[in-house]
């Protein structure tokens, strides 16, 4: 969706980096198991 005009974006060269950088995003990010962990032991104060 475009920030500018709330309008659903179909061009493929303004989608690609976006979808892009949220695959690698995902692909870096801890499993829901591993961030429940963490934020637990964030919330008790151990790391």
């Amino acid at each position: 969706e475009s920030a500018h005009q709330g309008t659903l974006e179909r061009e493929r060269l303004s989608v690609m980096p976006l979808l892009t950088g949220y695959h690698q995003m995902q692909a870096e990010a801890p499993s829901q198991t591993a961030s429940v962990a963490m934020i637990e032991r964030l919330r008790k104060g151990t790391t």
